[in-house]
Parts: C-alpha cells; sequence; structure tokens
C-alpha cells in the first residue's frame, strides 16, 4: 500500500525523496517478508506444539500474500526504469513550410515523424536502443536540413527541442 503510494506519488512528480523513499520502501518491505517467514514458521510449531495439525493451508495463503509483493515491486522498479528511459522530442515549426520526411536515426535505426504544418508543433516520445546521438534530418520547402538532435542518449531519456525558424534555419536546444 505504502508502495504504491510512494509510486504513484513520484509518477506524479518526479521528485528524486520519493525514489529514494521507494529504495527504502522495498529494503524495509524485504525485512518484513523474512520477519513474515520467522513469524510463519514459530506459528506452525506453535500450533504443532498444542497439538494441532501444522496449518497448511493458512500458512500457504499468508505466504501467497508475503510472496505476491516481490511481483508489485518489480513492476514497480521496470515502470519506474520505462518512464526514466523516455526521451521527448519536440519539433516547433515557425516557417511558412511544412516540414516533411522528418527522421531521428540512431545508428542503424530510423524514427519517422509525421509531417508538422507551418506553425504547428508535435511532440513524440521514444525509448532509443543504443548510446550516442540522434540525428535528424528533414525536409524543408524543398531543402533537406540535417544536424544533431538529441547529443548523447543512454539508458536515461533526454528532452531536446528542433525549432524551424522562420526564415527556414533550424535551431535544436533543451
Amino acid at each position: 500500500m505504502v508502495g504504491c503510494l510512494i509510486f504513484f506519488g513520484w509518477l506524479g512528480t518526479r521528485t528524486n525523496w520519493l525514489m529514494f523513499a521507494g529504495i527504502c520502501n522495498i529494503m524495509a518491505g524485504l525485512a518484513l517478508f523474512f520477519f513474515g517467514l520467522v513469524c510463519l514458521f514459530v506459528y506452525g510449531q506453535k500450533e504443532r506444539k498444542l497439538g494441532n495439525a501444522y496449518p497448511v493451508r493458512r500458512s500457504l495463503i499468508s505466504l501467497g500474500l508475503l510472496l505476491f509483493n516481490f511481483p508489485a515491486a518489480a513492476l514497480a522498479l521496470y515502470s519506474v526504469q520505462y518512464v526514466m528511459s523516455t526521451s521527448v522530442a519536440t519539433v516547433q515549426n515557425n516557417s511558412s513550410f511544412e516540414v516533411i520526411d522528418l527522421v531521428l536515426t540512431e545508428r542503424d535505426l530510423s524514427y519517422p515523424l509525421p509531417p508538422i504544418g507551418p506553425g504547428q508543433e508535435i511532440t513524440e516520445y521514444f525509448h532509443f536502443k543504443y548510446e550516442g546521438s540522434v540525428d535528424y534530418r528533414l525536409t524543408l520547402n524543398g531543402s533537406i536540413k540535417e544536424g544533431i538532435m538529441f547529443g548523447y542518449v543512454s539508458g536515461i531519456g533526454k528532452n531536446a527541442t528542433l525549432a524551424i525558424k522562420k526564415d527556414g534555419t533550424v535551431e535544436t536546444g533543451k
């Protein structure tokens, strides 16, 4: 429950202290998991000393609840990694011409973007596969323009803006 609150709070705010709180929560959960296993064992031994049969059904249900936390934590960690590795590309067309054939390229992979009309802006999300720079190539009023959109990407997502000015020049920035 606490882990879900931390995760959704981080998802909405992306604050570092919530990420730290999530890591602490996972560590505390791991300690409590082992404590729960000890409690289950002690409970079973106590029932046997009282002359009762070992509570297999109750123990299995409790063990299942304890084990359920692992896939939940793994899903949260995977989701955080996925969100943090998302790169955001924004393209602003301030010219009076349509931008066509816009493609982002990293090594041997290409990511085509839709045409962008005059005065329009688009934002696309990417999960780049390789480390290194991501280049752009576009056609504006019959002229091919190319350059670097993302200077260097790795496992952590980046934000970049490609602005086409009124005179047709292209500027990249953050």
